[in-house]
């Protein structure tokens, strides 16, 4: 059986300002592309120009919006079960201070008023966990939202680029069944991991899935299987820890064939998962 596979927002937009990854305008759209093209979910983006009334208010802050989200899943039965927070990536949960903290507490009530399961934090480029003292910090901002994530059933999945031991080392310390990893092949290849070992080894520790490609020791994706990434020994692996979802398209796309790209790359790891 195939896992649900959903796509982050923005993929089915047109680019915005140069960026593939953002909260998209004409967010509503969104979800009749996802269902036209047989998508299970979208992987909602909160960033940090969602505060600007110039780029469009994100609906998830306040509840009128929150309503229109779930109209919009229930009529094309296209799931919101995460939630990108994209508004930490220049390293707020790795520093001092209880702004970046509170923002987290809040997408926490936000997941249970949509009844999103997983928040997903990436720690990459300038949020990149370098030390000790960093990893320290992260675990005392996070355990200080930990009692909410456990009273509303609320996981937090931590994007990294820590290899896989060094990986499952820190997720440990929360020791939290709350916390876990938002795993994704297109980044740790990049990194030079060996993903499907790091996938067996981590284990049920996995909450989500990225899905993008990569060349070793660059940035830029790829199209799907253009890159250097096992799709066969990843999925092989992902099928040995019986993981069941959500796997999120994070790819290439084009400026102009997006939608096109899209489900090009639905049917690639529709048709891998089956090998």
């Amino acid at each position: 059986m195939i896992p649900e596979i959903g796509i982050m927002q923005g993929r089915l937009s047109p680019p915005q300002n140069g960026r593939f990854q953002f909260f998209p305008k004409d967010w509503q759209a969104e979800f009749s592309q996802a269902q036209q093209l047989g998508f299970d979910s979208i992987e909602w983006v909160y960033d940090e120009d969602n505060w600007n009334l110039r780029w469009g208010f994100n609906p998830i802050l306040d509840r009128e919006g929150r309503e229109k989200i779930k109209k919009l899943s229930f009529w094309y039965n296209v799931g919101v079960r995460s939630i990108c927070a994209d508004y930490f990536i220049n390293g707020g949960l790795s520093g001092f201070g209880d702004s970046k903290v509170s923002m987290l507490i809040a997408l926490i009530f936000v997941a249970r008023a949509l009844r999103i399961k997983t928040i997903v934090l990436p720690f990459l480029e300038k949020a990149t966990i370098k030390n000790r003292k960093q990893k320290k910090q992260i675990i005392k901002n996070i355990n200080s939202a930990l009692g909410l994530c456990c009273l509303y059933d609320v996981k937090l999945a931590l994007e990294t680029e820590l290899d896989g031991p060094d990986l499952k080392r820190f997720i440990q310390k929360f020791n939290s069944p709350y916390v876990g990893v938002c795993y994704d092949l297109g980044n740790t290849v990049s990194y030079g991991h060996n993903s499907p070992w790091d996938i067996r080894l981590l284990d049920d520790l996995i909450f989500e899935v990225h899905i993008k490609d990569r060349k070793i020791g660059s940035n830029k994706s790829v199209n799907l299987g253009e890159g250097d990434v096992d799709f066969d020994g990843c999925f092989k692996a992902l099928k040995s820890i019986s993981f069941n979802g959500p796997m999120i398209l994070q790819a290439n796309r084009s400026d102009v064939y997006y939608l096109d790209d899209a489900k090009r790359q639905l049917d690639f790891v529709k048709t891998k998962w089956r090998n």
